[in-house]
Formats: structure tokens, C-alpha cells, sequence
């Protein structure tokens, strides 16, 4: 179940990613997604998967927040991902 804190989390690294102007120009447009609408073009970055696992003591809650790094989808190639990531 998704957080204020996940969402917090996954706003920041697109809008870390979107800062990028190096990758922005290699993808042709700030073109980073959580889920990519029909009509994107390649190449685009998706977001990966965020788990939340909980690992409360039995005085202090606390969760852990893991974020997999985003996908570079198609035509960009080999360099392109090293470039990207």
C-alpha cells in the first residue's frame, strides 16, 4: 500500500530525473514515467517498483522505503543505458 512518504519518494526521483538536462536530451523530452501512456515514444524511462517493509521495534514504528532504480526502455542501447544511469 502506497505512502505519503513512498509518494514523496518516487515525486523526488522523477523530479531528480526530469532536473536531468543531459538525460532529457538523449531521451527527446522529459519523457519519465510511472506507467508510460500508449502513445510514448521510445526511448522513455519507467519508474521501478517501490516496496515499504515494516521493521517497527516494539517502542518506535518505522518502515524501510526501497526504490529500484528506473528501466531505460528500447533503442537507446547499450551506451545509452550506461549514459542514462
Amino acid at each position: 500500500m502506497p505512502t505519503a512518504a513512498s509518494a514523496a519518494l518516487r515525486a523526488a526521483i522523477h523530479d531528480a530525473l526530469v532536473a536531468d538536462a543531459a538525460l532529457v536530451s538523449m531521451l527527446g523530452g522529459p519523457k519519465i514515467y510511472d506507467e508510460p501512456p500508449r502513445s510514448a515514444a521510445f526511448p522513455y524511462i519507467t519508474l521501478g517498483e517501490t516496496r515499504i517493509a515494516d521493521f517497527s521495534t516494539g517502542s518506535e514504528p518505522a518502515r524501510s522505503h526501497r526504490a529500484h532504480r528506473a528501466h531505460l526502455q528500447r533503442r537507446c542501447g547499450r551506451a545509452g543505458r550506461r549514459a542514462a544511469l
